[in-house]
């Protein structure tokens, strides 16, 4: 499977410029999604990016930079991210993040991703909406999320090799399905946990809450 893209939006009532500078100046990055960050994203400079998860970093090189409007940039494992920002209707912004160029295990890898950057942007919503991150990030960080890809707050995890996704050994079938099981259920009450965090933290904002979560974008 190739030429897969994953989208995630939010609408953000803040200007354009301290959208664009959210995800671009360390000073910025470092308050909703990041630990540290070496630079200011510039065009064509690895910039080392250090997330909540300990131990998770990444290079980070920006292939085109439009203040106000367009960042985007790619990942070491050749991950590609487009965030857009639509200005259209003043101070109520649009924020749309595309993440394509996945290369193993495609769906896996941009549903894990999605969920990552769903999360990031509910939290860098109310940072500016309200002057205060709600720390969803820091509390996927803090329950361990490991997810391939999902920058948002995780590392890599090693993966069966190709040979053995596709013939497991029987006795591993059972034992794979209880834990297929358990994941599920683990991340429908994170899930859950989200949501209740972003409700809690949009009444603050003191704004009616959207009609639709921002995943379903």
């Amino acid at each position: 499977m190739a030429n897969v893209t994953v989208k995630c939006a939010q609408i953000v009532q803040s200007a354009p410029a301290d959208i664009y500078a959210a995800f671009v100046e360390p000073a910025r990055l470092t308050q909703f999604w990041l630990t540290h960050a070496g630079a200011p994203l510039s065009v064509d400079t690895p910039v080392e990016w250090t997330f909540l998860v300990p131990g998770a970093h990444e290079v980070t090189t920006a292939t085109a930079l439009e203040p106000g409007r367009r960042i985007e940039f790619d990942w070491s494992d050749g991950t590609h991210v487009a965030i857009t920002i639509d200005a259209s209707a003043g101070r109520e912004c649009v924020v749309q993040i595309a993440l394509s160029g996945f290369k193993d295990d495609v769906i896996h890898s941009a549903v894990n991703a999605i969920e990552g950057f769903t999360i990031v942007l509910c939290d860098l919503k109310v940072l500016l909406e309200s002057g205060r991150s709600p720390r969803l990030v820091a509390e996927k960080a803090r329950r361990g999320r490991r997810s391939p890809a999902a920058r948002a707050g995780a590392g890599r995890v090693a993966r069966p090799s190709r040979a053995h996704r596709r013939h497991p050994p029987r006795s591993t079938v059972a034992r794979d399905e209880a834990h297929a099981r358990a994941i599920g259920r683990e991340r429908a009450v994170d899930h859950q946990r989200v949501i209740v965090n972003i409700t809690k933290a949009m009444r603050q904002t003191q704004h009616p809450l959207p009609h639709r979560l921002p995943w379903i974008a």
